[in-house]
């Protein structure tokens, strides 16, 4: 598979997330917040067909509707993505470990393509586009004499994510969206002192939680996808997870994910902070790196000027307290084979990590276009409504009301688990006793919601 030429990087670098600013708000200005997308765009219905017609000898794309499509995606495949990862753990719970490397992937899949999208990247089958900073939309490289590019959807997917993983604009996005205690990750990183490292930890992370996109897209593992999606999947036998494992699994999932008004993702977050602050101290060069507990403190009252607050965060980041990482992290970073025991696990923890990327970077973008629930309420409310989060007569004032069945869910999960850490129950018992709570567990939509800022 082709990897990505001068030409094409070249006109990644110029795509504007200040553009796609522009062209959310206007699109939604247009329809008097009442719909995404104007019926009379061309790419509203049949996008990729009228694409085809657009980009043939002679045609022209129409730049103003392509650059409101791609605008408008960036949230869609952000909701798409939680939608599929909602099903992937269905799929754990179910012990359908294939079904769930398939929808697993595709999660991380949707959550790339809306990253790019928040930053003025359309991915489009075998004809891809950038957003320029004058809102023209320009494929991304030279086209072929058919209008049509050398790597599709798969493929183009991991290589513009993992070219732009390197550039500066990454880091700075992930040093806005990332807010331990209420604090943007690039505040934490300046009092810390992390200078040029921490460029290096933001590539790192979005390549590690894109793997899945370079193994089972264009590396050695496509086959692997193929034999998820495709083929029978007991032709041979699988390790399988225990009961208890799964569920312990899917428990701590949802445990990172409680949100706090200043913080939609505060406990991963915390984690994340503290990885990334250990990671650019070992980096850092030996003359200049002193004391980690020192530049910690140092660090911290900075930050913060309450003593209370200051003690009890030094405990964390020096692992004093809850010192083991989280499991999401953990998983993520390992890199089993399809069909090995727990690979469908490792798929799960870097889908989630890139979504909980690509809500944050749709949240920011929604706070520049000064759009909030009130201007997306002909969306939320509806989808809301037909994934069952919530009854017509009883909508939520505030999408973090919608952790409460998750933290009752956790409890008895938990509670279950430790009253059946002596036996080996089986996968139909489990299912039986918590039937309720393993369904509130697929719910990944509420992610979305208040993972968005809405």
């Amino acid at each position: 598979m082709p990897l990505l030429n001068i030409s094409q990087k070249t006109s990644l670098r110029k795509a504007s997330s200040d553009a796609v600013t522009t062209m959310l708000r206007d699109s939604l200005n247009d329809s008097a917040y009442s719909c995404w997308l104007d019926s009379s765009n061309p790419y509203f219905v049949n996008c990729i067909g009228n694409l085809v017609q657009h980009t043939q000898p002679g045609a022209s794309t129409d730049d103003v509707a392509l650059s409101k499509y791609i605008a408008t995606s960036s949230l869609l495949h952000c909701a798409d993505g939680w939608s599929f990862l909602g099903m992937a753990l269905n799929a754990c719970s179910r012990g359908d470990d294939a079904i769930c490397v398939h929808l697993a992937y595709y999660a991380e899949l949707r959550a790339a393509m809306s990253i790019l999208a928040t930053e003025g990247i359309g991915i489009f089958d075998d004809r891809h586009f950038v957003v320029t900073s004058t809102s023209r939309c320009r494929p991304v490289g030279i086209l072929r004499r058919d209008g049509r590019s050398n790597q599709r959807t798969h493929s183009i997917t991991w290589l513009a994510l993992e070219y732009w993983a390197t550039l500066l604009r990454s880091a700075n996005l992930l040093k806005q969206i990332i807010k331990p205690g209420g604090v943007a990750m690039g505040v934490w990183l300046d009092a810390f002192g992390a200078g040029s490292t921490s460029r290096a930890v933001a590539t790192k992370w979005l390549q590690t939680w894109g793997l899945d996109l370079q193994r089972l897209s264009i590396g050695e593992d496509r086959d692997s996808r193929n034999q998820a999606s495709y083929r029978p999947t007991r032709l041979d036998r699988t390790p399988y997870t225990n009961t208890i494992d799964r569920s312990t699994f899917i428990h701590s999932l949802w445990k990172y994910c409680e949100p706090m008004p200043d913080a939609r993702f505060e406990i991963l977050d915390r984690h994340l902070l503290r990885l990334s602050l250990e990671n650019v101290f070992a980096a850092s060069p030996r003359s200049s790196r002193g004391n980690y507990v020192d530049r910690i403190t140092r660090m911290l009252t900075t930050v913060f000027r309450d003593p209370r607050l200051i003690d009890r965060w030094k405990q964390f980041l020096t692992r004093t307290v809850d010192p083991v990482n989280s499991v999401l992290i953990n998983e993520a970073t390992k890199s089993a084979r399809y069909g090995d025991q727990g690979h469908h696990i490792q798929v799960i923890a870097r889908a989630f990590l890139l979504l909980r990327v690509a809500a944050g970077s749709c949240s920011k973008l929604l706070t520049e276009c000064s759009l909030g629930r009130n201007e997306l309420e002909f969306w939320w409310k509806p989808f809301g409504e037909e994934r069952g989060l919530w009854q017509i007569s009883n909508v939520p004032s505030d999408f973090m009301d919608l952790w409460s069945d998750i933290n009752d869910a956790i409890v008895k999960m938990v509670e279950w688990e430790t009253a059946n850490s002596s036996s080996v129950p089986s996968n139909m018992t489990w299912r039986n006793d918590l039937e309720h709570e393993i369904s509130i567990m697929g719910e990944c939509e509420r992610l979305a919601l208040w993972g968005m800022g809405l």
